[in-house]
């Protein structure tokens, strides 16, 4: 009889890992997570100002820093699913960046294909795409609207099921190293699991949400007492920007050794195979 995937054990094996692995884990964070973190929100708010030739210069930026940022996410996401070494589990995540960005453009191109019928609602109703695109004020009709909102309806809890049992994509690809047979092997994987899945992220993703929006609005809030407000770019501003990093840093640690140590716990059960540590 195949085991069953308990969430609060998942959570204990998270626990034990943050606590045995935090020096590991501080060293990895801050330098490749953090840093870039804070480097492209630094470049976002200077788009928003203008800074330098033009808003649209800080895009490589911020690219480069969501590219680290990716590959210190997935190198903790190695740890979590057993490697012992940072080097090591650094070395694995950039061999397999690129197949884990192939599947983000993917699946993107998926969801914009699901996309495609709320499209093609407002050309039935005559949506004026070109004075949209000309930043003119468009509003689609009643009717439109009705009918995007019950395809809606119907789309968003088909979404959070297909994210769910697609949500150990990217361990699949980083410890298995699939191809796009990577796809079988999650669902596989999370059979019987998307409730309690989307149950765990939609906790954390309120969670998550809940602290960067506490600490950004009280951080703002006081340093700008303190310091004065300012355009986005000055004392107060970086200094909120540096506590909700350090906020949003701590719970990507947190959703990437979690995502570890379910994929760990899914594999048990399936292959009746797997280290916990």
């Amino acid at each position: 009889m195949r085991a069953m995937v308990e969430m609060e054990q998942v959570w204990d094996r998270t626990a034990a890992f943050l606590r045995a692995r935090r020096a590991a884990l501080v060293a990895l964070a801050l330098p490749a997570l953090f840093v870039p973190g804070m480097i492209g929100g630094l470049a976002e708010a200077a788009a928003a100002q203008n800074v330098g030739a033009s808003g649209g210069a800080w895009m490589p930026v911020r690219l480069v820093a969501g590219l680290l940022m990716l590959w210190a996410e997935l190198a903790i996401l190695a740890l979590a699913a057993g490697l012992d070494s940072p080097r090591a589990a650094l070395r694995q995540a950039g061999l397999r960046l690129p197949v884990v960005i192939g599947f983000a453009v993917l699946l993107t191109a998926l969801l914009l294909l699901l996309a495609m019928p709320a499209a093609g609602i407002l050309v039935a109703y005559g949506f004026d795409f070109v004075a949209a695109a000309a930043g003119e004020s468009v509003r689609p009709s009643v009717v439109a609207t009705a009918w995007i909102a019950l395809y809606g309806l119907v789309l968003i809890p088909l979404l959070l099921w297909v994210a769910a049992r697609l949500s150990l994509v990217t361990p699949v690809v980083l410890q298995e190293r699939r191809g796009l047979g990577a796809i079988a092997r999650t669902v596989a994987l999370t059979r019987g699991l998307a409730a309690k899945i989307i149950g765990m992220f939609l906790l954390y993703g309120i969670l998550s949400m809940v602290l960067t929006a506490a600490v950004r609005f009280a951080g703002g809030t006081i340093f700008a007492v303190i310091f004065g407000g300012d355009d986005g770019l000055g004392v107060a501003s970086v200094l909120t920007l540096l506590l909700t990093t350090l906020v949003e840093t701590a719970m990507a640690v947190l959703l990437w050794g979690f995502t570890g140590k379910l994929y760990l716990a899914a594999r048990e059960r399936q292959d009746g195979t797997a280290e916990h540590r």
